[in-house]
């Protein structure tokens, strides 16, 4: 099954090099850049599995988040701000 997946990646330090970011993200299926920071990814891996193969290749201070649209969940590090994330999970459906 596709899962549709969305992206939001941001280094905590500027001018981090993507590259290995971007061949995680490619890892994982089909992908296009929407905008800096932000992907979408046809795949057939899970949320929580894009984000174990992304966290694996940015610096553990970056902050990320993965939404699967498909299947209305979310994974993320644990870099979101902390009021941000208790929002989030406290809105979610």
């Amino acid at each position: 099954m596709a899962h549709n997946l969305f992206v939001s990646y941001r280094p905590s330090v500027a001018d981090r090099d993507l590259t290995s970011l971007t061949r995680a993200i490619a890892s994982l299926g089909g992908y296009t850049q929407v905008q800096e920071g932000f992907w979408y990814i046809s795949s057939n891996k899970s949320a929580e599995t894009a984000v174990e193969v992304i966290r694996d290749n940015i610096d553990p201070s970056d902050t990320l988040i993965v939404i699967d649209a498909s299947k209305n969940e979310f994974e993320m590090n644990r870099n979101l701000r902390e009021q941000a994330e208790s929002r989030i999970r406290h809105m979610w459906d």
